[in-house]
């Protein structure tokens, strides 16, 4: 196997192509049609720590083509009457690529100072994201008297393709175990078991089929939205916004049910959005007090969005269309068994046979019966409900975010309180089938933010300005992350199951903003 080269730098590549047509149909009616082309690619390492090295095949590609279409049409039907329609379409493939490909698992040897990779990233052996999304939208303006109206409706559908299973090609590590016997080779013992074929770790995961594929998360669900709102004034001195939108999903994509999570937890983790809606009432207005003196304010109830990446984790995560098996259960660590002298499967055409190029049969032959683990099954919670925040406003550098309703959290579901230990630590027992839940939490998030800026501009051509946001912002669980393992485990936390405010990881308490410029024409006369 050719492991490549000490790595360096690696070309950067972007290419982008925007084209925007426009067309005055009449006096009354405009078309627009607007064409997003994007591919570029970066390079990156993979474990790149200062007690690691990786040759260039262990890097890996970061990149990603883009098509974006969008037409709108936009027509005047009376002089107080007009519609906007749109029609959306954008398709993203998206790249995780080994340099070196992907027939080669990933070998490490753990020598004494330092771990070398050699092969293709396990994480990158079957990792790949593809969506579209179709969106749709109907958009009305009417004139009645003094109240500007606005009314429509849009739907989204989302087509996701989410791939990613480590270890397809095997995962390999070779460290000091076990101990070299001949007190005359004065080797690091990892290079010596790494010549013997003695390995302390062997991996592999993928579908019972053996095509990564059949275990990918392939799902999709629309979200439909209608709503209407009425902008008028009182008076002279007040303009008022009140509003209403409604927000329902569907989709027919459910995760596969796992049998054993089903007995373990009476019902099915095949949970989905579908049926979910979302009632959002708005009210804002403004006041002009004086001259120079406006006060603004509101509130009003916003959904926090679309948690995408943590419901594919449900669609994947099920053990039921992929599993992982461990050498160790086969005689193939702890220098228990050579990969030398073991039979293999699943090589590609014109390779050697053996190990880092083919999968040992007894490790695939268990996976394809469906045997092993996957990571803990992932499950949306059948009480879910849409994230959302109600938002209070009031004055122009005033604006506390005052309460969330109902914001994600990822909790062990398998979990029971067993008392506490004896620092008074809250201890739990796992008492059915280890699962991690997306569900909402009881505390909801909250923030108070407070700002103020001056500016000053002078004859000379200089001006300035400086500003100073306070912000105080508190979460429950700072959900950093894609997948449910890392959400749960990267935190701060006293009791693993606790639903507390504590500070946001995203909060910064104090920022000063001072910007400074100066203009200046100059003219020279030939």
């Amino acid at each position: 196997y050719d492991v490549g080269e000490i790595p360096t730098s690696l070309d950067v590549e972007d290419e982008k192509l925007l084209v925007k047509l426009d067309w005055n149909i009449n006096n009354q009616h405009r078309a627009a049609f607007t064409y997003n082309y994007n591919d570029g690619e970066n390079f990156t390492e993979s474990d790149g720590d200062l007690d690691e090295f990786e040759f260039s095949n262990h890097l890996y590609e970061r990149g990603a083509e883009l098509n974006q279409y969008v037409g709108f049409l936009y027509s005047d039907w009376t002089d107080n009457f007009s519609t906007e329609l749109r029609l959306g379409y954008v398709e993203l493939d998206n790249r995780q690529i080994s340099v070196g490909g992907t027939d080669f698992g990933e070998i490490t040897i753990e020598t004494d100072d330092v771990d070398v990779y050699i092969g293709g990233d396990d994480s990158r052996q079957s990792n790949k994201l593809d969506y579209s999304i179709l969106n749709m939208a109907f958009k009305g303006f009417y004139q009645l008297n003094d109240h500007a109206i606005t009314f429509g409706y849009e739907r989204e559908e989302l087509d996701v393709f989410n791939l990613f299973i480590q270890h397809t090609e095997t995962e390999i590590d070779f460290d000091r175990n076990p101990a070299v016997t001949d007190p005359t080779d004065t080797r690091d013992p990892a290079i010596v078991n790494f010549e013997r074929g003695l390995a302390d770790n062997v991996n592999y995961n993928n579908a019972p089929s053996g095509d990564p594929n059949d275990a990918a998360a392939d799902w999709g669900y629309a979200v439909n939205t209608a709503y209407i709102q009425d902008e008028f004034d009182i008076g002279d001195t007040v303009s008022v916004i009140l509003g209403v939108r409604y927000d329902w999903w569907e989709t027919d994509d459910a995760p596969v049910t796992n049998p054993d999570f089903l007995a373990s937890y009476g019902f099915t983790n095949g949970q989905t959005l579908d049926g979910e809606g979302l009632f959002q009432p708005r009210f804002a207005f403004t006041w002009d007090a004086k001259d120079n003196l406006a006060v603004r304010g509101g509130f009003g109830l916003y959904s926090g969005g679309d948690p995408n990446v943590w419901l594919s984790n449900n669609y994947s995560n099920n053990n039921v269309l992929q599993f992982g098996q461990d050498g160790g259960g086969f005689g193939l660590e702890n220098g228990q068994t050579s990969l030398f002298d073991i039979d293999y499967t699943a090589c590609e055409d014109g390779v050697p046979v053996g190990p880092g190029w083919c999968v040992p049969t007894v490790l695939a032959d268990a996976v394809a019966t469906g045997q092993g683990s996957n990571f803990e099954i992932n499950y949306l919670d059948p009480d879910f409900e849409i994230p959302s925040e109600w938002k209070f406003a009031l004055g122009a550098t005033w604006y506390p975010n005052l309460a969330t309703n109902n914001s994600a959290m990822v909790l062990r579901g398998d979990l029971v309180p067993n008392g506490e230990n004896a620092q008074g630590i809250p201890q739990f027992s796992s008492v059915r089938l280890p699962s991690f839940v997306l569900t909402n939490s009881n505390e909801g998030n909250r923030s108070l933010t407070a700002s103020i800026s001056v500016a000053k501009e002078y004859d000379n051509g200089f001006d300035w300005a400086f500003g100073y946001a306070y912000n105080d912002a508190e979460d429950v669980q700072p959900m950093t992350s894609s997948v449910a393992f890392s959400n749960y485990n990267n935190r701060a936390y006293t009791s693993p199951q606790e639903d507390i405010l504590s500070t946001s990881d995203y909060n910064i308490s104090h920022r000063f903003t001072i910007l400074a410029n100066y203009e200046k024409e100059v003219s020279h006369t030939l």
